[in-house]
């Protein structure tokens, strides 16, 4: 029995050996995951939407050694914050294995747009609205007497005067005609028509008294309609600039594009230009400004025939009355009047006609009188 079991276990022994001598030897395969940057975490996982086997960070290196060693078929996934997550499916294989994963960055959430406030100035200042009947064709020609008046005017203002000489002097600037105002109610005053600089005659009846006492064309009046100064608490509301506009919504359109594509939801919403939009103007700011408003009225009589020719009301503000007032004074002259006739350029003396053999004697210098066109004197 002893020698039976010696038997045995010296054939188990030799059996043994030889398989071992049959046998392949061992091969060795590696997996090597790299990515840029590195630092990533990679996960493995034989279905896409179960990648949950971590594997260690990037670059990662893993031998398989055996007889005949495999790497089963997978998804490998690659993520680093900051940047966009990448997935890679690698087949099975016998050999090495080696994968390369290049990360997107993240785009940032846009930068929020820049806003501007208003100049305070800028809202004081508003544009000249001159309110003038289609009818009104009217062209003051230069040469033409013009006779003004105290404006009408809210007691305690001054304001009167002050627009009436300022009519004055801007049409005397552009070389018009025009009789002083304190001549004219003196006179007036005289003849008893005006009394305490007021009177109770219409503007055709005074202005019938002044074409006959200085021989004048135009007779223009008007009334001052607000004349007042006052600080106000406006709310300065900002306003994001065009150019910044552009900027936000080119970047706003790529962040959330890039998200789409990526089919990845972005770690923070943006907001759209509207979004910003709406939420400045909850954060206005208060300033204290000084509005200066101004509105006359004016009418221009024809003293010859006694009717209305020009009739023309404006408004406007700034921070002083008197800017005011000189742009509504400029904009209601640039509209009757004229631009003052330029003095003709003296013309060239004819060149000498050559000398013609068969040429006809000269006509006398009477008759060439009579053949040449009249001038026309300007008006």
């Amino acid at each position: 029995m002893t020698n039976q079991l010696r038997i045995s276990f010296g054939c188990i022994v030799l059996l043994i050996m030889w398989s071992l001598a049959c046998a392949p030897p061992p091969v060795t395969i590696r997996t090597e995951v790299t990515s840029k940057p590195s630092g990533a975490s990679v996960s493995f996982g034989r279905m896409k939407d179960a990648i949950n086997e971590h594997l260690g960070v990037t670059p990662y290196t893993n031998n398989l050694t055996g007889p005949a060693p495999a790497w089963a078929a997978g998804y490998y996934r690659v993520e680093k914050k900051g940047y966009a997550p990448q997935i890679q499916y690698a087949k099975e294989t016998y050999s090495n294995r080696a994968l390369h994963f290049d990360l997107l960055p993240l785009p940032a959430l846009p930068t929020p747009p820049k806003v501007v406030y208003p100049d305070p100035e800028s809202v004081a200042i508003k544009p000249l609205t001159l309110d003038i009947p289609e009818a009104n064709t009217l062209r003051i020609d230069p040469n033409s007497k013009i006779a003004t008046m105290t404006f009408k005017q809210q007691e305690g203002t001054g304001a009167g005067s002050l627009v009436a000489d300022s009519l004055i002097l801007n049409l005397q600037r552009l070389g018009f005609n025009v009789i002083d105002r304190e001549l004219i109610e003196s006179v007036l005053k005289e003849h008893n028509i005006i009394a305490e600089g007021k009177t109770t005659l219409s503007d055709l009846e005074v202005s019938k008294k002044i074409g006959q006492l200085f021989n004048a064309d135009y007779f223009v009046s008007g009334a001052i309609t607000e004349y007042t100064a006052q600080s106000q608490n406006v709310q300065l509301s900002p306003m994001i600039p065009e150019e910044e506009k552009v900027r936000y919504i080119e970047d706003y359109n790529r962040y959330v594009r890039f998200y789409q594509d990526e089919e990845i939801t972005p770690p923070q919403i943006a907001k759209s230009i509207q979004e910003w939009e709406l939420e400045y103007t909850s954060r206005p700011k208060s300033s204290f400004i000084n509005f200066a408003k101004v509105g006359i009225t004016l009418k221009i009589v024809d003293i010859r025939t006694s009717k209305i020719v020009w009739v023309g009301i404006a408004y406007t503000s700034d921070l002083r009355l008197q800017d005011a007032m000189k742009r509504i004074v400029d904009g209601m002259i640039k509209s009757f009047t004229a631009s003052r006739p330029q003095p003709a350029p003296p013309a060239a003396a004819p060149a000498p006609a050559a000398p013609a053999s068969d040429a006809k004697p000269a006509a006398a210098s009477g008759e060439a009188a009579e053949q040449a066109p009249a001038a026309v004197a300007p008006k």
